[in-house]
């Protein structure tokens, strides 16, 4: 979506080419070409910056001290793609290597508001330089007395303003050795903090394998305590079964023991009854003998 929002490709040099084939030429394997932004590196961001640069349709480029801050891999592919652009580029740079790989003609500030235009890059200025001391020496060389003294007063002023100009260039180059230093300096800090960002990515990978096995264990244990509560359901649902049916038989209980009570009070009411005719009997059985040992007494006529 950064190269080309809504569409897997894009159009390089009249040919439609796929986004993760076109980041490859920037140096981006395919698993880092699918990674947001938040997670590149500094030296990823500049060639992702390069590449939405040079995916755009445009003849004319203008770019203003475009090495700063980029890193050795990064110089090298922003040299060769600028060197492989079919259009005008227009560069504004102190990296005199930088130019020398790149540019075809210059345009140099020699002050007072003069430009002088050259084939070439910065080696090829100060070859031009030289040539121009080389030519005015030549020229006076074959000059009377007189013109040879104007000709060694002005070679005079001619090496002392190169001497100045050489001077100047001393100080350049010594800017140049420090901002050179100070990019080394970045480099190694970007490479720490991309070995950090990867021992915190990896670190970070470690942490979520293991939650994810804890996570596992969880929903096992939480599977296991389920069955287990089923189980408990279960084993509950069949004490209370058990528990109707002890209700059931102790209601049965009672009603066999009330059934029971009303037998022995209807057995000690038949005993009664028993006990009383053998009562009975008892006295009729003495009356009987009572009247056989009383003497027959004849009845008077």
């Amino acid at each position: 979506d950064t190269i080309s929002p809504g569409s897997d490709y894009v159009e390089i040099g009249g040919q439609r080419k796929h986004v993760i084939s076109y980041l490859e030429d920037f140096l981006f394997p395919a698993e880092r070409a699918r990674a947001k932004v938040s997670a590149l590196s500094g030296g990823e961001r500049n060639r992702l910056l390069l590449a939405r640069l040079f995916a755009r349709p445009a003849n004319l480029l203008v770019l203003d001290e475009p090495t700063n801050d980029l890193d050795i891999d990064t110089l090298e592919l922003l040299e060769q793609l600028l060197q492989d652009y079919a259009g005008t580029v227009i560069i504004v740079s102190h990296d005199r290597a930088f130019l020398d790989n790149v540019v075809t003609q210059s345009i140099v500030f020699e002050g007072e508001g003069k430009l002088t235009e050259i084939v070439g890059g910065y080696a090829d200025w100060r070859a031009w330089q030289q040539g121009r001391i080389d030519e005015l020496e030549k020229k006076f060389a074959l000059s009377d007395d007189e013109s040879t003294q104007s000709l060694t007063s002005l070679t005079a002023n001619v090496r002392v303003i190169d001497k100045d100009l050489k001077l100047s260039l001393a100080e350049v180059d010594k800017l140049w050795a420090a901002r050179n230093a100070v990019r080394k300096e970045l480099a190694d800090a970007q490479q720490q903090l991309d070995d950090s960002i990867a021992q915190v990515k990896k670190s970070q990978a470690g942490i979520e394998e293991k939650m994810a096995k804890s996570m596992a264990a969880l929903q096992q244990r939480s599977s296991e305590q389920e069955l287990l509560l089923q189980s408990l359901r279960e084993r509950v649902s069949e004490q209370g079964q058990s528990l109707q049916t002890v209700a059931a038989l102790s209601k049965q209980s009672a009603a066999t023991a009330k059934d029971v009570s009303v037998l022995s009070q209807t057995v000690k009411a038949h005993n009664e009854a028993i006990d009383s005719f053998d009562k009975f009997r008892l006295t009729v059985n003495r009356d009987i003998l009572s009247l056989k040992e009383r003497p027959i007494v004849p009845t008077p006529k």
